[in-house]
């Protein structure tokens, strides 16, 4: 992992016990946020913090905002996702020189918010295993969308004797009816 070029300098004579606020627009690229296919950030975050000076160091906190354009994981649709009110919270030790370098707290802070199942909605039903077909947008024709993962498949065909006619969960997660066999 490469270290992200100091950007949010903060100079400490400049900072008081009261506070000294630290406003600003932050890119991805000035943050060397990840970019790819699944998650970019088109716009700048939005930087709304106060560094205060404390016994051991610097203190800032505050918040950042900002927008996502995400592709969802289960139907490949893009879609925007707010990233509001990220809270801000570092104590920063006593400077060796005259500035603290504040971009790496506030880097991990947004990376922190970066959702790591990327999805349109939790109610996205994904596309269909067979045709492709988007099941958020209609039905498919050729009814795949309720297989079973054929993975699973051999599995499934098990013929097991039935104990009780208690139904056993087969491994794609349908039931049917059989014993559990369990090992001694």
């Amino acid at each position: 992992m490469k270290k992200t070029p100091p950007l949010l300098q903060l100079l400490v004579r400049n900072v008081s016990f009261e506070g000294l606020p630290v406003v600003g627009e932050l890119t991805a690229a000035d943050l060397d946020l990840p970019s790819d296919e699944r998650q970019s950030c088109p716009e700048p975050f939005r930087l709304e913090a106060r560094a205060s000076l404390v016994s051991e160091g610097v203190l800032l906190q505050g918040t950042v905002s900002g927008q996502m354009r995400c592709r969802c994981d289960r139907c490949l649709q893009y879609y925007t996702q707010e990233c509001a009110a990220i809270p801000v919270c570092h104590d920063y030790p006593p400077p060796l020189g005259e500035t603290v370098d504040l971009t790496e707290g506030v880097r991990d802070d947004i990376l922190l918010a970066f959702p790591q199942r990327l999805l349109c909605s939790p109610e996205c039903r994904g596309l269909c295993p067979d045709c492709g077909q988007n099941l958020n947008v209609r039905e498919c024709a050729c009814g795949g969308g309720d297989t079973g993962s054929p993975v699973w498949g051999a599995l499934d065909a098990l013929q097991l004797p039935e104990a009780e006619g208690k139904p056993v969960p087969t491994a794609s997660g349908r039931r049917r009816k059989g014993p559990v066999r369990r090992r001694s």
